[in-house]
């Protein structure tokens, strides 16, 4: 005998979100109203239950904007599908956003999907972008703890050349440097910070190489201030990041003949 067709509390979940069928609430997104279920909403973010329920809240209010002036509908409309299905559709083109709504709206699940998603975009030329990313959202994900992971294998073993976007990439790549589309910019002190603080160092990314890295990196900051590169200049920008280097680690050469 065949087992009936059925469906899952999910999937009946789901079919409620599409339907709309007793809808008691409404969000506006760029004029456009999008019709939700309190209890559902509420039950799934902390901050939209305190938006419908909270003290601050209307007596019998039912509509509310949302007034982020970046928020696409079709994202929001995504971000309520997480909501009643943790499944939504994630993609490069509204990875951002989503990590956006997750952390703003306390939904520490879309979070994660979006960190799980990115891990598979990694790339020796795209992980300093995906890591100043996860630095944003550093204290309710774990996209910086994975590009920290990747940061050895993908960054620092590549010596040869590469031609992208018509510039030879090569040395440069290494640099502690993200390609915005027309040029090179130099990561956030902070993240430097954090890379020589907590990547695993490795026979090709040792001490030596972020050594080196870091060094560039801080000489690039002196040029790109109009600063004349001298070890104190050096040290400024390398102040927060020098106790995190193992000296130790350095060879007598380089100990000797680095400015800093």
């Amino acid at each position: 005998m065949e087992s009936p067709n059925f469906r899952t509390l999910s999937d009946e979940i789901g079919q409620l979100f599409i339907s709309q069928d007793d809808c008691d609430i409404t969000f506006v997104v760029q004029d456009e109203n999008i019709f939700a279920h309190s209890l559902i909403v509420s039950c799934r973010s902390p901050v939209l239950k305190a938006m419908i329920k909270g003290p601050m809240t209307a007596k019998n209010s039912n509509c509310f904007a949302i007034t982020d002036p970046d928020l696409k509908i079709e994202d929001f409309k995504n971000f309520l599908q997480f909501l009643y299905t943790d499944f939504c559709e994630i993609n490069d083109g509204n990875c951002q956003m989503m990590l956006r709504l997750g952390d703003m709206y306390d939904v520490p699940q879309l979070l994660e999907k979006c960190a799980e998603f990115c891990k598979t975009r990694f790339t020796f030329l795209n992980i300093l972008s995906y890591s100043e990313l996860g630095l944003q959202y550093a204290n309710t994900c774990s996209l910086l703890e994975k590009c920290l992971q990747a940061i050895p294998k993908l960054l620092f073993p590549f010596q040869k050349q590469y031609m992208v976007y018509g510039l030879t990439i090569g040395d440069d790549c290494e640099t502690l440097s993200i390609y915005n589309g027309s040029k090179n910019v130099l990561i956030k002190p902070e993240l430097v910070k954090i890379i020589a603080e907590k990547c695993e160092r490795t026979v090709e990314f040792n001490e030596e190489v972020l050594f080196e890295k870091i060094l560039k990196w801080a000489e690039e900051n002196c040029k790109e201030n109009k600063k004349k590169v001298t070890p104190e200049n050096l040290k400024f920008y390398m102040e927060e990041i020098i106790p995190y280097i193992l000296f130790e680690n350095l060879s007598t050469l380089t100990l000797a003949t680095k400015r800093c």
